[in-house]
């Protein structure tokens, strides 16, 4: 492997994108997902497919990169502790000081020092560092104060994923009320202080329809409808403003 074969198109091609970016202020982040989502997996896929490792050598550089990792962990969580820092300080220094930032940078050094063999290594080791960051990092990063340690290990096994209901009401109509709970005095800069309407949230059902001035409770959020403007509630339980 030569410089011109290997290192050269790095250099080009890093070249090449600052000046179209400099020129055409083109946005990176259609090609950083681009190069996570296609390119990166199928670099990773030709090499483990087209170069003939040995057995011994994944295994080898399995327990290297868990033995490392290992490492790191365990001297990434004594130095936070012995400075008596607080849980959520040590769980920042324990993820930034065991996990570095592996990734294609250094492949085409591995390529151009040791050849095909040592690039297929180095995909590996970065195949199964992702893994472990993936996994173990990933925890680390969402720990929490408080948080106990099945609940730390079920958030890292299971992936939870949220998305709004479609054709199914939030709230089924008529099993709520929509009368006002209480009422309060509110100030209006148009209006001055005028007897407002409080209701909560969680008593509106889908068809629910309301005229300000009034004051909407929730868990997340204290919504205000001044005089003149309507609320209305979505088959999906959203809250409409109209103001007229």
């Amino acid at each position: 492997m030569t410089f011109a074969d290997v290192l050269l198109p790095v250099f080009l091609v890093g070249a090449v994108g600052f000046l179209l970016g400099r020129i055409f202020r083109l946005t990176t982040k259609p090609l950083t997902k681009l190069v996570f989502t296609v390119f990166g997996p199928a670099l990773v896929f030709q090499s483990l497919t087209t170069n003939a490792l040995s057995g011994v050598d994944v295994w080898r550089t399995i327990l290297f990169v868990l033995a490392l990792e290992t490492a790191l962990l365990t001297l990434g969580a004594i130095g936070p502790l012995v400075l008596r820092w607080d849980d959520e300080k040590r769980a920042a220094a324990l993820l930034a000081f065991s996990f570095n930032n592996v990734g294609t940078y250094g492949l085409p050094v591995l390529l151009f020092a040791f050849g095909q063999e040592g690039f297929a290594l180095g995909v590996l080791y970065m195949l199964v560092h992702s893994a472990v960051q993936a996994t173990v990092g990933v925890g680390i990063a969402s720990w929490r104060k408080g948080m106990s340690a099945s609940t730390l290990l079920s958030g890292v096994l299971r992936v939870r994923a949220t998305a709004p209901s479609q054709g199914v009401p939030v709230v089924p109509e008529g099993t709520r009320s929509r009368a006002p709970r209480e009422s309060a005095v509110a100030w209006f800069d148009r209006d001055g202080a005028v007897e407002t309407k409080v209701f909560h949230r969680d008593d509106l059902r889908p068809d629910a329809s309301l005229a300000g001035p009034a004051i909407i409770l929730g868990e997340d959020a204290t919504t205000l409808l001044p005089p003149g403007t309507v609320g209305r509630v979505d088959p999906f339980g959203s809250l409409i403003l109209e103001i007229r």
